[in-house]
């Protein structure tokens, strides 16, 4: 059952949504922006770490994970943008940030393991590194309503020129967290 209009979702609203129209959402809503920023990126990630086997291997495990990540983040982004607001948040955050990159990484090992990619634990592992960051970034940006598609989409070239001060914001939302944190338990005890 969708909330009405100007409610906030939960996590099994937009779960169940997923089950009851997984075209409607996966296909009519797919992230093109989320797949061509992962794409590119994780293609070049295997890229370096396949070129010491040669340049034929380097640029066949780019193209495969060219391929794979165009598919699998445009997935990854509907969920992330349909999750953005969704309550409770560690639920969402659990989903976005836990649950959805272990299953594209555990596909992306099995694409890579079935086309004989050379380094592949290498590839794999530098990519898994940058999933636990993009993801996190990802549904920060989505939040704040960058790299979103459909009705509440902003032009791509804006997204992008949005990057640098978004990026900004997330890696000091960190310490921030941090201090807040700090100061609450502080005053706690005095």
């Amino acid at each position: 059952m969708i909330p009405p209009a100007g409610a906030t979702p939960t996590v099994a609203q937009v779960l169940q949504q997923f089950a009851r129209q997984p075209a409607r959402h996966f296909l009519g809503e797919w992230n093109w922006k989320s797949a061509a920023v992962s794409g590119l990126l994780r293609a070049i990630i295997f890229f370096a770490t396949t070129f010491t086997a040669g340049l034929r291997a380097a640029l066949a495990a780019l193209t495969l994970e060219a391929l794979y990540r165009i598919i699998a983040s445009g997935f990854y982004g509907v969920a992330a943008q349909s999750l953005r607001h969704a309550q409770p948040r560690w639920q969402a955050a659990t989903v976005v940030m836990v649950i959805l990159p272990i299953l594209i990484q555990a596909l992306e090992l099995a694409v890579h393991w079935a086309a004989g990619t050379p380094n592949l634990w290498r590839g794999v592992a530098v990519s898994t590194a940058v999933a636990a960051f993009s993801s996190l970034f990802s549904w920060f940006a989505m939040q704040r309503g960058a790299f979103l598609v459909g009705a509440e989409a902003r032009p791509f070239w804006e997204d992008l020129k949005r990057y640098p001060a978004l990026l900004a914001e997330f890696l000091w939302a960190g310490p921030q967290w941090l201090f807040a944190g700090i100061t609450a338990r502080t005053a706690r005890r005095n």
